[in-house]
């Protein structure tokens, strides 16, 4: 439940995020945070809340924090209607860019355990996602082929997400890499 800056010379701890309260369990980070130099940020994805006796806010959440201190830029947490159970982001965000409605739109993406993956604006990842895609059946057992968690890819042009079982143009597939347009998630 935590994100920790370490000094890379000496090892010592500089900063922590704590994703949960002091002495609670829950809002795990699973994958690498992704780094955003020009700006100074970071994003990272987490597991569900644990049960704690005190509100854990950071279960099932996107977390952007500030590079030089591990302080809190933005979150934006899977509305409760769209949660599934055991609904982690298992996986690494992605940095890309769109052309939406004429304008380019930085975004990060990431995919949560559900089978969708998320699209939101980097400029402020609290106001929900730009747009999101099911390219996976979802689930909570990524080695049985559910529970999505394969970090995404950017080449500058297409967007490429990869899922366990899914179902492609009516025939189900153990797995998949989709290329995605950036703007839609088509």
């Amino acid at each position: 439940g935590q994100m920790v800056q370490l000094d890379a010379a000496t090892g010592s701890i500089e900063h922590v995020f704590d994703t949960v309260p002091s002495g609670c369990t829950g809002a795990s980070v699973w994958g690498s945070p992704t780094l955003d130099l020009p700006n100074d940020v970071m994003y990272f994805g987490t597991g569900n809340a644990g049960s704690c006796s005190q509100q854990e806010l950071y279960g099932d959440t996107v977390i952007e924090l500030r590079l030089s201190d591990l302080s809190l830029v933005h979150s934006w947490t899977i509305p409760v209607s769209e949660q599934v159970h055991d609904g982690d982001f298992g996986s690494t965000p992605v940095l890309f860019k769109a052309t939406i409605n004429g304008i380019v739109t930085p975004l990060v993406g990431i995919l949560n355990k559900s089978g969708r993956f998320y699209a939101l604006p980097r400029d402020n990842i609290s106001n929900g996602p730009v747009w999101q895609a099911r390219v996976g059946n979802g689930g909570n057992c990524p080695q049985c082929g559910t529970g999505n968690i394969s970090p995404p890819a950017w080449d500058g042009s297409v967007l490429y997400i990869g899922s366990g079982t899914t179902t492609i143009n009516g025939k189900s597939c153990e797995g998949s890499v989709r290329a995605v347009n950036p703007t839609d998630g088509h």
